[in-house]
């Protein structure tokens, strides 16, 4: 019986499939022993720059993660509506943002906060009813404004639910042209990232912050899906975090952001 030759395509194929395989599996790997964070760009609490992920938040959990507990962290970035899908979902370990009550049913969060920001109201420069908006005391003011705000925008989902809020900004700068083009009257967003925003994007002459009209203050929690594997590190981890705060290591780093206040 004579031998079959084997065809050198068949050859080429197989070595093509092995290879992946092993890459995927290593992958798999690296991911399976690096605690996953799913983001979107948040500047300066957390957003992309020259390709990697950097912020307050980097800087917290890569101290009190990495460097006192020992555990890998690797961030990963993803529209935030996608993003919290993957932590409910279980294809990434955890987030960082408010900690709302729908989150709560898929996730917990780490008793100690991140960092935390005052909920301000922005508005475009030189809006025709800008002295009824000066006088915004309560969620019952806004009534009869057309609120703006982006998908997935948790705290507007839970505090606004009775309100009408137009949720189809795809990001912050999207809302800000809304505004500017007059499709919406009042943006509800953390200070912080918002006034870093208006001057990273050059919007210092279109929009605006109302003075003294605020919505208190959002606290930033770590929160791990309950289908994480790190989930039992939730003690450890706040105590650390808890350590950070009482020995100045959270001040000291919240220094190298000029718009975390």
């Amino acid at each position: 019986m004579s031998q079959q030759r084997i065809k050198p395509w068949f050859l080429c194929g197989l070595f093509c499939l092995l290879f992946f395989s092993v890459a995927r599996t290593d992958a798999q790997t690296q991911a399976d022993n690096s605690l996953t964070i799913v983001y979107d760009s948040f500047a300066q609490f957390i957003h992309t720059k020259e390709d990697e992920p950097t912020g307050l938040f980097v800087d917290v959990l890569n101290e009190a993660l990495e460097e006192r507990m020992g555990v890998s962290v690797q961030f990963i970035w993803q529209p935030w509506q996608r993003a919290q899908y993957s932590v409910e979902t279980g294809q990434a370990d955890g987030m960082v943002t408010v900690a709302t009550p729908e989150r709560l049913d898929y996730s917990r969060a780490v008793d100690t906060p991140i960092a935390h920001s005052s909920v301000a109201v922005f508005t475009s420069k030189g809006h025709p009813r800008m002295p009824e908006i000066r006088e915004i005391e309560t969620v019952a003011d806004l009534e009869g404004f057309q609120l703006l705000t982006y998908l997935g925008d948790g705290w507007a989902k839970e505090k606004l639910g009775d309100i009408d809020v137009d949720f189809g900004g795809k990001d912050i700068e999207a809302i800000f042209k809304k505004l500017r083009w007059g499709r919406g009257d009042l943006f509800l967003q953390s200070r912080d990232v918002t006034e870093y925003y208006i001057e990273e994007l050059g919007y210092e002459d279109a929009i605006v912050r109302v003075p003294g009209v605020e919505f208190g203050h959002i606290e930033f929690h770590l929160m791990i899906g309950k289908a994480s594997p790190f989930l039992p590190l939730l003690p450890e981890l706040d105590k650390r975090l808890r350590e950070m705060r009482e020995d100045g290591t959270n001040h000291r780093l919240q220094q190298s952001y000029e718009h975390v206040y």
